[in-house]
C-alpha cells in the first residue's frame, strides 16, 4: 500500500472502532489490526490516539459537508434545496456517524487537537448556514427581517437535539426531528 492507502485504510478503521466503542474504549491494536498493519505503522501516520481521532473527527465532517454543499450550492431556491435534502441527510449512516463523533468530541475538548477540530467544524457549520440564509434571503425564499447567526445557531441546536433523541431512541432519532426542522425551515419563508 502506498502511505495514502495505509491512512486511509488507518482512518477507515478508526471511524468504526470510535463509533462503536467510544474515546476511551477504542483500541489502537483493534484499529490497526482492521487496517492490517501494526501499531507501530499507525503511528507512523498519527502522533496518537487524539491525533487519530481529530483526524477521524476531520474526515467524516468533510465527507458530510461535501455532500450537504453539493446540495446546496445547486443554482435556483437554496431553501429548496435544504429542504428537499433534509430527509436524506436526517436518515444517512454518514450523518449520524459525524454527528455521534462530534458529540463524543465534546467529552473532550480537554484535547487540543480535538478541541480545534470540533470548533472548526462547527465554524464551517455557522458559516454554512449563513451563506445558504443569505442566498435564500436574496432569492426571495427567506424573509428579509431573519438574521442569519440566529439562523445558523438555530440549526446547531436542532442538530444537538437530534443527536440526543439518536442517542436516546436508536437510529430514528435523527429522522424523528425531521418535522421539526422543517418547520423550523418554513418558519422563515414569506407569510
Amino acid at each position: 500500500m502506498t502511505a495514502e492507502e495505509r491512512r486511509t485504510s488507518i482512518l477507515v478503521a478508526a471511524r468504526r472502532e470510535f463509533s462503536r466503542s467510544g474515546f476511551h474504549g477504542a483500541s489502537t491494536a483493534r484499529i490497526a489490526a482492521a487496517a492490517s498493519c501494526s501499531e507501530p505503522m499507525l503511528y507512523k501516520h498519527f502522533s496518537g490516539k487524539q491525533a487519530l481521532f481529530a483526524a477521524v473527527l476531520a474526515e467524516v465532517s468533510t465527507a458530510m459537508e461535501a455532500q450537504v454543499d453539493g446540495v446546496l450550492n445547486q443554482s435556483g431556491d437554496p431553501l429548496a434545496h435544504w429542504l428537499g435534502f433534509l430527509p436524506e441527510a436526517m436518515e444517512s449512516d454518514l450523518y449520524a456517524e459525524m454527528v455521534g463523533l462530534r458529540k463524543l468530541a465534546v467529552t473532550l475538548v480537554d484535547q487540543p487537537e480535538i478541541c480545534a477540530q470540533l470548533r472548526a467544524g462547527t465554524e464551517r457549520l455557522h458559516e454554512r448556514v449563513r451563506r445558504v440564509v443569505t442566498r435564500a434571503k436574496e432569492h426571495g425564499s427567506i424573509r428579509a427581517d431573519v438574521d442569519p447567526d440566529y439562523v445558523a445557531w438555530m440549526w446547531l441546536g436542532i442538530t444537538l437535539v437530534a443527536s440526543y433523541r439518536h442517542s436516546m431512541e436508536g437510529s430514528g432519532g435523527f429522522a424523528m426531528m425531521h418535522p421539526h426542522a422543517e418547520t423550523f425551515l418554513r418558519s422563515l419563508e414569506p407569510h
